[in-house]
């Protein structure tokens, strides 16, 4: 990166002089209704942290989750899936109004996020899972947090047998269960490895949430010599040999 004119080293500490490059990625989710085989193989791994609604409705399956989150099953009592449909048609008119369950073609994460938030004031974390060694990782694929001591964890499976075409939801009633992660108590977004040192870290990482007003921030620390902030350079060995004998062509 060329300079206009000469700078000083004070100039260059307060300057942040970097050369980046960043990929954008979006991904299209499909409407989240109708059930697939791939529910049971999740289910037999996982039923301790998930839960199914034996519905006769197509679509329906994140209400039924939104349901089955409301009603939450104790000691004393367990709710049936006759009350969680039940429920989950309250839920329903709420939402959307009068309309017909049999034919209703799914929840649309896109727009009707926002309905849970309004509705319940629910932050909404959405789960994905890959495929390692015939079994499956789970992780925390996106977060739709509002300010709210509350959230709703939801499993998103896709349909392998239909071409990934249509996504089921299950409610998640423990994540890291799930995951097999620990996670900040305070910020329920940024999660540990269970180690040796995870008591330590998530007591850094909870010290910093909290001096910052619930914010992580990161800052770049430079050199006091003068040059450009270029990790993509800096932590390449091969590059920067190249880079430094006008050779890069052959990188």
């Amino acid at each position: 990166m060329a300079l206009s004119k000469e700078r000083t080293l004070t100039d260059t500490k307060e300057k942040y002089i970097a050369i980046y490059s960043m990929c954008a990625i979006t991904y299209l989710l499909p409407i989240s209704g109708k059930s697939i085989p791939s529910i049971k193989l999740h289910l037999s791994m996982k039923r301790q942290c998930l839960r199914y609604v034996n519905s006769p409705y197509p679509n329906t399956c994140v209400l039924e989750a939104i349901a089955r989150y409301q009603l939450k099953d104790s000691k004393e009592k367990r709710f049936s899936d006759k009350q969680v449909l039940a429920k989950m048609k309250e839920i329903r008119n709420l939402f959307y109004g009068e309309f017909n369950p049999k034919t209703f073609e799914g929840f649309n994460y896109a727009t009707d996020i926002q309905l849970i938030h309004k509705h319940f004031n629910l932050s909404v974390n959405s789960f994905s899972y890959e495929l390692d060694d015939s079994s499956f990782r789970y992780y925390l694929a996106q977060s739709f947090p509002i300010e709210s001591d509350n959230e709703i964890n939801l499993l998103l499976i896709q349909s392998e047998e239909l071409n990934g075409i249509n996504i089921h939801t299950l409610l998640v009633t423990d994540k890291e269960s799930l995951t097999g992660l620990l996670f900040c108590p305070i910020c329920q977004n940024h999660c540990f490895q269970v180690d040796s040192h995870t008591k330590e870290n998530m007591a850094k990482h909870i010290d910093k949430y909290r001096q910052n007003k619930g914010q992580i921030k990161k800052q770049v620390m430079l050199d006091n010599i003068q040059r450009p902030f270029v990790p993509h350079i800096m932590q390449n060995k091969t590059y920067r040999y190249l880079l430094a004998n006008n050779r890069t062509s052959e990188f």
